[in-house]
């Protein structure tokens, strides 16, 4: 009988323990939550913006990008050295047939292979 009593014990504070356990677990997970919320509540929304200039959208210009390159002397596609790009940049009058030459010399001296 000493046994089952002692067995009885045992098996009470394991489950008072687990029980506990239990409990302080779920509270946590709760709290958490709690927090979470909190947190998403107070947190500043994303700032809106919106144009209020009445202005066109920007959009880039490939002509007038390439055209300050050959200026600036930086690379360049060989499309806008010769052929039909190149044209429109002189016609637009962004560049200067002299602002190919450069160009134009270095390839006609380099191989392709």
């Amino acid at each position: 009988m000493k046994f089952l009593t002692l067995l009885l014990g045992v098996l009470n504070k394991l489950l008072g323990a687990w029980a506990e356990h239990r409990w302080k677990q779920q509270g946590r997970q709760e709290t958490i939550k709690e927090m979470n919320e909190a947190a998403r509540a107070i947190a500043p929304k994303r700032p809106e913006f919106r144009d209020l200039t009445n202005e066109p959208a920007w959009s880039p210009d490939p002509y007038k990008i390439n055209a300050q390159r050959i200026k600036n002397m930086q690379p360049v596609g060989e499309e806008w050295i010769s052929g039909k790009q190149s044209e429109q940049l002189i016609s637009r009058g962004l560049i200067e047939e002299t602002d190919l030459d450069p160009y134009r010399t270095y390839l006609a001296h380099s191989t392709h292979y």
